[in-house]
């Protein structure tokens, strides 16, 4: 082949003439018809000219002509995934892989596909490992980082995505994602950046409109995501798009409307994006969100359907990432207390923090709203802490609970300052005030609490229970334990009461200070019971905690599904929602309210 008409048409392909380069590549393989290398070029032409299904019949040609050339099965396969083919795409790429097991471009290929796929875990691993390549582009780089947070892998997304601002030139595609990653990990400053830039493609530039209406929703910022979303709406009357747009615009409507409490509509549009919904992360959470409008409208019926929906789809993607290990077991594990010690040592002079923990939906997210609010506290958000500091004994050689009575003084100091080197990082206001420590699975590390914090005050947000294993019902967790009991209305009404039951018995046996505030006595008579509590706290004022809402608004994200709830003014009709739900499937709420019979837990406490 002459190396002048190989540079030449390869020069026309570079500076996007791929008409000039096609019409040249053509009388170079007709010139030369046998060879193996014009007729790749020719494939590669007819691609980028647009006529995929005949560079496809060439390279079919080629794999069974020269079926020992990696090369001629990875551009198969990127053609039969651009072309739909999954399946077909991924037999080529592992034909490929099988013929050069090092060949970087095609790891990374075989990784997209798997992630379109939706298995998470499979991309991440392939995707770091192109990655980490010496001939690895910053695009592999940056997918790695993408999937390896898809996978539920934040211990080594997070890292990976912290070098984000360094990779130069990456596609349109991979900008869009690596806002949403960002957004995954709190990061939505970053992520607001990404998506306020231009965008070429215009496929990608209207999905980064529908995602920047969806992150100003989620920062309680309405008016915001109306003028993204009506931007979108302008450049969807002039343009036509794939089902992808169609489907983030109807997602991010329908959003929008439940915020607006315009329930038939958010039915309308959550309902045409499932339609064209794909993946199960988008669809379990569209799922979700129907299952919400229609418990709004009081169809339960649909709504108990809806919510079986999603957690059928919240099982599929669960079960394509990374197996992370279980906090549950542990938690729950027998303990038998110690000697309480002063505490001593790192930190002993700071105060300790105020500790809110109860059920999943039980009001822990509106009660840290409520102290943040007051100049005396500062909220940072739900942050595993604690959790953290169970994770950190084990590391050490120590079991949690057991071993906590026989755990070294400096293992103690060392937790202490891991729990305040990570909580200082993210407060806004030094020191000055209070530190509220919110996490609901708090409640069960009790031991690790008052092993770190002797003179520690807990509240324990507790609601009618019924309503909370119907809310928890319909709840998108991102936690994977809680997503699984979330799945099922009798498991989530004896984890409660197994939660309780552990809570009040290690609360006594620690002689911890519990305050117990009732979800229905907040809503219903806010003032007198936020006076109680500021009383215990010894606190004055409690006006500026019935502002809450003013203050989350400004707040930026709050990571619970509660994000919405605490930024409008209290509500009533979030008591007795179970109600018209035990009417429908009686079976089934007398099977609740039994498994609940013991309700009454800790109430003289």
């Amino acid at each position: 082949m002459s190396q002048a008409r190989l540079l030449a048409i390869l020069q026309h392909l570079q500076s996007g003439n791929a008409g000039r380069a096609l019409r040249e590549a053509e009388l170079l393989a007709a010139s030369m018809p046998q060879d193996e290398a014009a007729r790749a070029l020719l494939a590669t032409c007819l691609e980028r000219a647009g006529q995929p299904d005949r560079a496809r019949g060439l390279l079919e040609e080629l794999v069974i002509q020269f079926p020992s050339t990696w090369q001629h099965w990875n551009n198969l396969g990127n053609l039969r995934r651009a072309q739909g083919e999954p399946d077909a795409a991924m037999a080529a790429y592992s034909r490929a892989l099988a013929l050069q097991p090092e060949a970087t471009r095609v790891r990374a290929n075989y990784g997209l596909l798997l992630l379109s796929r939706g298995d998470y875990a499979m991309a991440a691993a392939e995707l770091r490992r192109a990655a980490d390549a010496r001939d690895a582009v910053e695009s592999m780089k940056a997918w790695a980082a993408i999937a390896t947070l898809a996978s539920g892998d934040e211990a080594r997304g997070i890292p990976l995505l912290q070098e984000w601002r360094r990779w130069a030139g990456l596609s349109d595609e991979v900008r869009l994602e690596l806002a949403s990653a960002l957004i995954q990990i709190a990061e939505t400053d970053q992520a607001g950046e990404i998506l306020a830039q231009q965008f070429e493609d215009p496929e990608v530039r209207a999905k980064a409109m529908a995602r920047r209406a969806m992150l100003h929703e989620r920062l309680n910022q309405l008016d915001d995501a109306d003028i993204a979303l009506r931007e979108l709406e302008s450049a969807m009357v002039q343009s036509s798009y794939g089902d992808d747009v169609y489907c983030e615009y109807h997602h991010a409507k329908g959003t929008l409307a439940m915020r607006r409490r315009s329930y038939v509509d958010a039915r309308f549009h959550l309902d045409r994006a499932w339609q064209l919904s794909r993946t199960p992360v988008l669809r379990a959470s569209v799922a979700f969100a129907l299952a919400r409008a229609l418990d709004r409208m009081d169809a339960c019926t649909e709504a108990m359907d809806w919510a079986a929906i999603a957690h059928a789809e919240t099982a599929i993607q669960r079960g394509r990432m990374q197996r992370q290990p279980e906090r549950l077991p542990t938690l729950m594990r027998p303990f038998s207390g110690w000697k309480r010690r002063r505490m001593e040592g790192a930190h002993a002079d700071d105060p300790s923090p105020l500790f809110i923990v109860g059920f999943p939906r039980s009001g822990t997210t509106l009660l840290e709203q409520m102290l943040g609010a007051h100049s005396s506290f500062e909220s940072i958000d739900e942050r595993p802490l604690l959790l953290n500091a169970v994770v950190a004994l084990e590391r050490a050689g120590l079991r949690y609970p057991l071993d906590l009575a026989v755990a070294p003084e400096e293992v103690r100091v060392r937790l202490l300052r891991a729990y305040w080197a990570s909580a200082n990082a993210i407060r806004r206001h030094g020191t000055a005030r209070r530190l509220v420590d919110k996490n609901p699975l708090n409640m069960l590390a009790l031991p690790m609490l008052a092993f770190l914090f002797p003179d520690a005050q807990v509240i324990l947000c507790r609601r009618d229970p019924r309503d909370v294993v119907l809310s928890c019902h319909f709840q998108a967790f991102s936690d994977p334990e809680l997503a699984a009991l979330a799945a099922d209305l009798p498991a989530l009404a004896q984890s409660w009461r197994d939660f309780h039951h552990q809570f009040w018995t290690q609360a006594r046996e620690l002689s911890l200070a519990v305050q117990v505030v009732d979800y229905e006595s907040l809503i219903q008579e806010p003032e007198s019971t936020l006076a109680r509590l500021a009383a215990w706290l010894k606190v004055e004022s409690v006006s500026p905690m019935l502002a809450f809402a003013s203050h989350a608004r400004q707040r930026g994200l709050i990571s619970t599904p509660s994000y919405a709830q605490v930024a409008e003014p209290l509500r009533r009709d979030s008591i007795g929602r179970w109600r018209p739900y035990a009417h429908a499937n009686e079976e089934l709420w007398s099977k609740i309210n039994s498994l609940l019979a013991d309700g009454t837990i800790g109430r003289s406490q």
